[in-house]
């Protein structure tokens, strides 16, 4: 019989003796990019050194002999961690027995005096591989992407593509001459729309229709849109119509408030609707002069405070309403800043804001340009994928757009995008 107080110390004891599982910890503190621990630095941790000398002497058995080349080193000890052995200058390797790049002559290590490389014996002058001159500065025919040290790299232009069998491409980007509508740094392909390699022929497809690639460059086969069809992609589906290269799903969807959901294109004609009376300038305060005319209207900022906030154009009566038929349309304007280089984006903060306003039926929304921008025209698509919603910047849908579109209270045009400037066009 054995005590109880006595078997519960056995056992604590063999609990103390069982394995104590530390990858993890050795890891996550020991191990850095790629496994590399330098031990020369310094910065290693008590329990780093520990456990990678219990992991290196277990893996190989104990430890290991230095074996510095006597004449290559300037000692025969060698660092613990590692095993470095310290080498004479322009020697290389743990137990230094080679010269460095462009060194020759084991062990003492002269500098090469040649252009690029020299052999590591003799001295001789190597030209890398591709390459010619004097210097071996030089790529050799075909060939492209001088390097000093590893030489050029080959074309490898495919014959069946280059224009008049000319193999020899770009001497710095590798680019070969490609015939007509081949492409491909190699010319090893057809572009875009054309199909059947080398001779890549035009596909009969309809570019309206048609996704970017066109078509299949194998089988000639359109890749239509999402609402397109047909054996060229030129026709609507069901329920869509008014195909247009600009909407990339090729037709609109038919819109009729529910009423049906068959529709086709309209042979009314689109009018440019330009009239520059009656703008007013909002957030101005009363501190702008305003000045229009038939085709352009003018706001002078007189106070300076007025020139550290976003002012916008409001647009008049005749843009407003009923304005369904816009939709696929344009809105087309353009601003000059004046009091700034033309040309010269000036150094000042930019002001905050979206760049078109439009409102309607409850909803607000904008649209914002990628970059401000200084004295240019900017075109923006009356298509629901312009457009987000001011509030939660969510995307906005064409039934959206459609009821904004039929009742449009205001329209807002960003007049100023920068602090300063004095005056707007």
């Amino acid at each position: 019989m054995i005590p109880t107080n006595d078997v519960q110390r056995i056992t604590s004891d063999l609990e103390l003796l069982n394995p104590y599982d530390l990858s993890g910890r050795y890891i996550s503190e020991c191990t850095g990019e790629n496994f590399f621990i330098d031990a020369e630095q310094g910065q290693i941790s008590p329990f780093c050194r520990s456990s990678i000398f219990s992991v290196t002497t277990e893996y190989n058995n104990g430890a290991l002999s230095c074996d510095c080349d006597a004449l290559g080193s300037e000692s025969f000890q060698c660092s613990e961690f590692g095993g470095q052995c310290r080498c004479k200058p322009n020697v290389i390797g743990r137990t230094c027995t080679a010269c460095a790049h462009n060194y020759y002559g084991f062990p003492d290590c002269k500098p090469c005096n040649c252009p690029a490389t020299c052999n590591a014996v003799t001295g001789a002058c190597e030209c890398p591989k591709r390459t010619t001159g004097p210097q071996c500065d030089q790529c050799v025919p075909q060939t492209y992407g001088y390097d000093r040290t590893i030489g050029c790299m080959d074309c490898k232009c495919q014959p069946e593509g280059v224009l008049n069998g000319n193999l020899s491409c770009d001497l710095d980007t590798g680019v070969c001459d490609c015939k007509p509508n081949v492409v491909g740094r190699r010319c090893d392909a057809c572009m875009n729309g054309h199909w059947n390699y080398p001779s890549c022929d035009s596909c009969d497809c309809d570019p309206a229709g048609t996704t970017e690639i066109i078509c299949d460059s194998e089988t000639s086969q359109c890749s239509c849109k999402l609402n397109t069809g047909g054996d060229t992609c030129g026709t609507c589906q069901p329920g869509t119509y008014n195909l247009e290269a600009r909407n990339h799903e090729g037709c609109t969807k038919c819109f009729c408030f529910g009423i049906t959901f068959s529709c086709q294109s309209s042979s009314m004609l689109k009018a440019k609707v330009m009239n520059m009376s009656g703008f007013d300038l909002i957030n101005a305060n009363g501190t702008a002069e305003i000045v229009g005319n038939d085709s352009i209207v003018t706001a002078k900022l007189n106070d300076s405070a007025a020139q550290q906030i976003a002012m916008y154009w409001l647009a008049p009566e005749v843009y407003l309403g009923n304005k369904l038929t816009s939709y696929g349309g344009q809105i087309r304007y353009s601003v000059s800043n004046q009091g700034v280089t033309p040309g010269v984006k000036p150094n000042l903060t930019q002001l905050p804001g979206p760049d078109v306003q439009i409102s309607g039926k409850g909803l607000v929304l904008v649209y914002t340009l990628l970059s401000p921008i200084l004295d240019e025209e900017i075109s923006v698509d009356i298509i629901e994928s312009s457009w987000r919603h001011a509030a939660s910047s969510d995307m906005v849908t064409r039934e959206q757009l459609m009821k904004v579109l039929s009742a449009v209270d205001e329209i807002l045009i960003k007049a100023n995008y920068y602090t300063n400037i004095p005056k707007s066009l």
